[in-house]
């Protein structure tokens, strides 16, 4: 049996507050809570440093893809093995992402590709999503530590030019 407990209310004052202020451990369910479910193994394999981002994203086909980067390489988890594939660059070697608690790798979804960026290397292009391996992304960009779009325009913050 389920004990019923008052509404998730953490922003009223706990003097006579109708609902719960703290809530821990638990998930909304029908009409009240129940215990969060234990932890789980996502992946078979591990990156072979300390991740330093990571990136999940959907396709416009609906097709989940996700992404992690270390120090020194790019990974997208395969779907079915669960496994963690290096999809590092494949020319001009290993990357330089500080390991100084920096923002580290960031991603961004532009149409069907990802743009990954750690302020230390030219930035990186993944086209299409799924695609064999990163690359340097064409033109001139600056290196940059933020990268989000903007309706149809990738933005850039913290550049080194």
């Amino acid at each position: 049996m389920m004990i019923p407990f008052g509404e998730y209310l953490p922003d009223l004052p706990a003097f006579e507050n109708p609902g719960s202020s703290n809530i821990l451990g638990v998930m909304p369910h029908a009409v009240s809570y129940k215990s969060h479910p234990g932890l789980g193994t996502y992946s078979n394999g591990a990156l072979t440093a300390r991740c330093q981002g990571a990136y999940g994203v959907v396709d416009s086909a609906g097709t989940a893809y996700n992404y992690a980067g270390d120090a020194t390489k790019l990974y997208e988890l395969t779907s079915g093995t669960l496994n963690w594939t290096d999809r590092s660059r494949a020319t001009g070697g290993a990357y330089a992402t500080a390991a100084d608690g920096a923002p580290g790798w960031r991603f961004t979804k532009f149409g069907n590709k990802l743009i990954a960026t750690n302020f230390a290397d030219d930035m990186q292009l993944l086209n299409p999503l799924g695609g064999p391996n990163f690359a340097a992304l064409g033109g001139s960009p600056p290196k940059a530590r933020y990268i989000t779009v903007v309706r149809d325009h990738v933005v850039v913050g913290t550049t080194t030019d």
